[in-house]
């Protein structure tokens, strides 16, 4: 028996080694676009309370395309909670997108405390449903684009912070009782964690450094 509990063991690591190697090429070259100067030249200013305003937003990718949305207009003030709720191709994901200050609207404003989202602001987090682990330790999941640099974590956030994001989201109890606790190795492709506690670590990663807006974006309201 611990010779079988060995043999898994020791194929499990091989396996997460592999995994890293064939990572370190994608790692270093996200490492200098993370590393790169902002396009945003813009002062940066902080989110102080969260409150969301779409302003007669139109978008389409194309002058010859049509529009995905058009002519939106919403309002959310700080503490909301609003569902989006449509069927597929309505246009949910593309709105969450310019929200997030992913895409640029062809015509109207996204603001936020009056900001329009491509002014540099922060304080601001999101799940999307592209979100995806990294293979390596639950540390740097979590801190994930906070850090400037991917693996380096050279945002120093303390441990208690993580573990702050992870209360938050039902996680800490169970990393604390891992052996290696957030030195815990995970990614998409490895076993040891449910669906549902990947999904937490992600919301983890857009909840730490106290977000004053977030939004989560799945493809099931209760997922």
């Amino acid at each position: 028996m611990y010779k079988d509990q060995f043999a898994n063991a020791l194929r499990s690591l091989f396996q997460l080694w592999q995994q890293h190697a064939l990572l370190l090429p994608q790692r270093e070259q996200l490492a200098e676009l993370m590393a790169e100067q902002p396009l945003i030249r813009n002062e940066v200013r902080e989110i102080t309370r969260g409150a969301l305003s779409i302003n007669n937003v139109s978008f389409r990718y194309g002058t010859l395309d049509g529009w995905v949305l058009n002519d939106i207009f919403f309002q959310m003030n700080a503490g909301e909670c609003v569902v989006l709720k449509g069927p597929s191709g309505a246009g949910k994901t593309t709105l969450i997108k310019l929200i997030c200050g992913a895409a640029a609207p062809s015509a109207g404003q996204v603001l936020i405390d009056g900001l329009p989202v491509e002014s540099g602001i922060q304080k601001l987090g999101a799940v999307l449903q592209t979100d995806r682990l990294i293979t390596d330790t639950i540390r740097e999941n979590v801190l994930l684009f906070r850090g400037g640099v991917i693996g380096k974590s050279s945002c120093q956030a303390a441990d208690d912070e993580i573990y702050a994001a992870l209360r938050i989201v039902g996680l800490e109890g169970f990393v604390r009782g891992l052996p290696m606790q957030l030195n815990t190795g995970i990614g998409e492709g490895m076993t040891g964690l449910s669906g549902g506690q990947r999904q937490r670590i992600l919301l983890a990663r857009a909840l730490i450094g106290d977000p004053k807006f977030a939004r989560f974006l799945t493809r099931q309201p209760l997922a």
